[in-house]
């Protein structure tokens, strides 16, 4: 079952009662939208943690006294 829901799947079947469904159905989308939302938030905190650094490693030389323009 956690596989199914992994992938956006609702595990339910035909035979399972109407209320059964629903509950499976709507478990499995808030399920699903729980990983969509944590991917997303720890996708974004890895950009910023990778931008810091690259910002303030950066090194902000006039093109006049870089190295080889002398």
């Amino acid at each position: 079952m956690g596989t199914a829901v992994a992938m956006g799947v609702a595990p339910v079947s035909d035979q399972m009662p109407e209320r059964l469904r629903t509950a499976g159905t709507e478990g499995s989308h808030l399920a699903f939208m729980n990983g969509v939302r944590t991917a997303v938030l720890v996708a974004g905190a890895l950009c910023v943690v990778g931008a810091v650094p690259a910002v303030l490693g950066v090194r902000r030389t006039a093109p006049e006294t870089a190295p080889g323009h002398g």
